[in-house]
């Protein structure tokens, strides 16, 4: 199956392209030790999240949308009102046309700078009232925009979330399912900002989003009992990946 990832953007595309969630892995992980396939007698196996292979497969599952333009996100009181504000470095929707046939792109001073990165929904907390401990008031949401729209084959969808096992804790972005095979409009990210700090930052580069495609299909429930786990007592160790991983691959 093939994913595609569109932008207008010439220099988003050639500089910060979706790249697929394997090559971005946060680096506390990739700095952890492996599990083995075997051990020695007096060797003690891997017990960290590494040997965990769900964990692995979810980090390892689909691609990842970076920021192509440092965003900052504020959020302040206005006579006693949260309000929220996001300005972007970079770019108007015209940034990058070129000026004649054959020139080179050209930006103005704006297009360079700082300013507005409208349009910027901000969504009060009675409309998805979540609680955050770190807090003192109610979160208020923000939507914004990134530069990407994704087409899939018919039939298959994408869950769009914060790269989890990043553990960022200073914003929370709010996970959703868009049917990709119709919707190829610019992905919309929503969120909240989650720590007790009034501003928070995407660098260009930073991961936003974890995209993992999905075919759609009708499910129905049935509840009943099995004994596969009583076969699980035949292994040591890897007992999982021996008895019920299947690969997966993104490219």
């Amino acid at each position: 199956m093939k994913i595609k990832f569109k932008t207008d953007d010439e220099l988003l595309k050639q500089h910060w392209p979706p790249v697929p969630a394997k090559d971005m892995l946060p680096s506390w992980y990739t700095g952890l030790q492996g599990p083995k396939q075997s051990y020695k007698f007096d060797e003690n196996a891997v017990r960290n999240i590494r040997a965990c292979v769900p964990v692995d497969d979810l980090l390892n599952s689909g691609y990842i949308l970076r920021a192509g333009y440092e965003n900052r996100i504020q959020e302040k009181l206005v006579n006693f009102v949260p309000q929220m504000t996001i300005v972007k470095a970079g770019a108007t929707e015209e940034k990058y046309k070129q000026r004649e046939p054959g020139t080179s792109f050209v930006k103005t001073e704006q297009e360079m700078g700082l300013h507005s990165s409208n349009p910027v929904n901000v969504y009060f907390n009675p409309e998805c009232p979540a609680k955050m401990q770190d807090k003192k008031s109610p979160a208020n949401y923000f939507k914004f925009t990134l530069d990407w729209s994704i087409i899939t084959p018919p039939g298959y969808s994408c869950l769009i979330m914060q790269p989890y096992y990043f553990f960022r804790t200073d914003i929370n972005i709010m996970p959703a399912i868009i049917d990709t095979d119709k919707f190829n409009e610019k992905i919309p990210v929503v969120g909240f900002m989650s720590g007790t700090d009034t501003e928070v930052r995407f660098v260009a580069g930073d991961p936003v989003l974890q995209v993992i495609p999905f075919k759609r299909d009708t499910w129905e429930s049935e509840i009943g009992s099995s004994n596969i786990l009583k076969r699980s007592k035949f292994y040591l160790y890897n007992i999982y990946q021996r008895m019920f991983h299947t690969p997966k691959e993104f490219k």
